[in-house]
This record gives structure tokens, C-alpha cells and sequence, in this order.
């Protein structure tokens, strides 16, 4: 991209940032420099990430239309999932609809942009969902259950809350968190039937509760949840088409936040179920007037 005119009209820059673009005025060309600074002599390597703009009007544009039109009907289906498991038998294949209804169109999306997308990243997150369904389909879950109570019955509850959340975050870092949620949460809850004790209130509420809010907790890879995986997914426009971010990028920030939440967690884990047991010893002495 050397022409400048076809730059601004691209970044839809504005006249402040114009004035910081080199350009050659005489031939309308954008300036490059060499390895000192400057624009680099690939001239798609100094490419800005796109701004928001527009008319601000839905309907000035067919495409723009038709995406909305798509989103809206995907996001239908999986509002209707217990229609739409019915008709197709899985409630995936409805995500298929914006993948063929948007590279069906012609002018749309095009072959590149198809071979653009992180396919790697892509497989990394289905893996995970695989393995979350083949350890719940083989009842292995039934194993580790037994497994992990007999580990933790003697424990004291709150090593018990403690560990749950560092396991829940530990896996749901590992895999994305819907896989980690469709995993977890049965074992969890039979786990939680067995080290809770029976004069605590709520039962498997005192461990599923921070379970579940630990599940979205893990951030520290790209893999982690569907954010992170849509951030990776964010390339440099040119010859060499690597992401913007990468695996550190997530991990320095990820990990100590993870840890933070870990105790935060733990810590409401905790408290929740002290309050369940000053509301089961209050009910236990409660006598109701004769």
C-alpha cells in the first residue's frame, strides 16, 4: 500500500494523524526509509489496526446487513437449542450456519481470509472439547470421584473448598472453560456429597458455587476462553501474518491474576460455607413455641 490517499482512505485517518504519516507530496506516495526508522521498506509491516467509522447507518451496506441478519439467526439457534437439538441431533452443528452462510457468499469473505483464520488455535480448543467429552463419556469422572474423596474426606473444609478452586482453575486454563464446566461441575457435585459435612447447609452449593465461579477464572494461555482465543486470532496484515499477541503475552499477566482470583475465591468459598453452618446450627436450635 504506497499509495498515501488509498492509506488514509484505508485507516480512515483523521487530519491530526495524517500529519504524522511520510509522504511524498509530489507523487502521492508514502516514504520509506531503511532499517534506521521510519516507515519500513515492506510497507504492509506498518499497518494500523483498524478503526471503528462509518455513517453509523446499519443498511448502507448489503454485507454489513447480511452479517448482522447471520449473527442474529446463530445466536437464535443456540437460544433455541432445545428445538434446534431435536432437528439436527447436536447443538454444534448449528455454529456451522455462519461459517457456510458467510464464505457462501461471493464477495464476502474469500479463500484467504478462510486460510487466514488460526486453524491451529481452533484445533487446540476442539481438542479440548474432545477430551472433555470422551472423559465424560468413559466414566472416568466415576473413578477420580472415589479417587478424590477418598483423599479429601478427612480433611477440613476449607482445604477441601481451597483445592477445588485451584484444580477448577488449573483445568479451566488448560482447556477452554465450557469444556472445563461440562467436565468438572458432575464431579464436583459428587465430590461435594461426600466431604461436606451433613450439619452444613447447602451441601454441594459450598463446593459448587466456587467450582463454578472458578471455572472462569483461568486466563493464562490463549486457549483459555473464547476471549483469548479471539485475541490471538488478531494478525499482522502482510507477508508475514503472525498474531499480535502471543503465548507470553497471555501468561505474564494470566498467572498472577489466576492467583490472585485463586484465593479470592477460595476466601467467598469459605465464607459461604461458614455461613451455612451458623444458619444450620441457628435452624438445629430454633424451637417454635408450643
Amino acid at each position: 500500500m504506497r499509495n498515501w490517499r488509498d492509506f488514509v482512505r484505508h485507516f480512515r485517518l483523521d487530519a491530526s494523524e495524517r500529519e504524522n504519516i511520510p509522504y511524498d507530496r509530489k507523487h502521492n506516495t508514502l516514504q520509506f526509509s531503511g532499517a534506521g526508522g521510519g516507515l519500513a521498506a515492506d510497507s504492509d509491516h506498518l499497518v494500523l489496526p483498524p478503526r471503528l467509522g462509518g455513517s453509523g447507518h446499519f443498511c448502507d451496506d448489503w454485507r454489513r446487513l447480511y452479517v448482522i441478519v447471520v449473527v442474529l439467526l446463530t445466536v437464535t439457534l443456540w437460544l433455541c437449542s432445545s428445538f434446534t437439538v431435536l432437528v439436527f441431533g447436536d447443538i454444534s452443528l448449528s455454529a456451522l450456519l455462519p461459517l457456510v452462510a458467510l464464505f457462501a457468499v461471493p464477495d464476502l469473505l474469500t479463500k484467504a481470509d478462510f486460510l487466514s483464520l488460526p486453524w491451529d488455535v481452533c484445533f487446540l480448543l476442539a481438542g479440548g472439547s474432545a477430551l472433555a467429552l470422551a472423559v465424560r463419556d468413559s466414566e472416568l469422572l466415576v473413578v477420580a470421584s472415589g479417587f478424590a474423596s477418598s483423599l479429601v474426606e478427612e480433611a477440613p473444609l476449607w482445604v477441601c473448598i481451597l483445592a477445588t478452586v485451584a484444580f477448577v482453575t488449573l483445568v479451566s486454563t488448560l482447556v477452554s472453560h465450557t469444556a472445563a464446566a461440562n467436565v468438572l461441575m458432575p464431579f464436583i457435585c459428587s465430590l461435594a456429597e461426600v466431604v461436606v459435612p451433613p450439619h452444613v447447609k447447602g451441601g454441594v452449593a459450598v463446593l459448587g458455587i466456587p467450582a463454578a465461579l472458578a471455572l472462569s477464572v483461568g486466563c493464562a494461555l490463549p486457549i483459555s476462553s473464547t476471549p483469548n482465543i479471539n485475541a490471538t486470532a488478531i494478525r499482522r496484515q502482510g507477508d508475514d501474518n503472525h498474531p499480535w499477541l502471543k503465548s507470553s503475552d497471555f501468561l505474564r499477566p494470566g498467572l498472577p491474576v489466576s492467583v490472585v482470583s485463586i484465593a479470592v475465591v477460595a476466601s467467598l468459598g469459605f465464607l459461604l460455607s461458614e455461613m451455612m453452618v451458623t444458619t444450620s446450627v441457628v435452624h438445629a436450635t430454633h424451637v417454635d413455641p408450643v
